[in-house]
């Protein structure tokens, strides 16, 4: 999905673009979803505007869709180890 902007309103965080793995250059559509990469905040498009994905509305989704998003929320951690690992190894001294 692309051409959409998002500023979490949990970090502040700025992604300048949305991408879909499974459809590159697709756009964004109502209903669909995004996490921000650097707090894992859900998000969801309403049309318009990306909206606070809450919990009763992920509580909603299918059990193949919540497992998708718990299976993101894991990456995302291990990126972030990896990251702050990487930066302990790599700082000046």
């Amino acid at each position: 999905m692309t051409g959409t902007n998002l500023t979490c309103l949990g970090c502040g965080y700025q992604t300048d673009t949305v991408e879909c793995l499974e459809h590159p250059g697709a756009t964004v559509k109502p209903g669909n979803l995004s996490i921000c990469l650097n707090c894992g905040l859900l998000y969801k498009w309403d049309g318009q505007n990306w909206q606070r994905f809450t919990e009763r509305e992920r509580q909603k989704l299918s059990k193949e869709a919540q497992a998708w998003i718990a299976h993101l929320e894991d990456l995302r951690k291990i990126v972030i180890i990896d990251d702050l690992s990487f930066l302990q190894r790599h700082r000046k001294k």
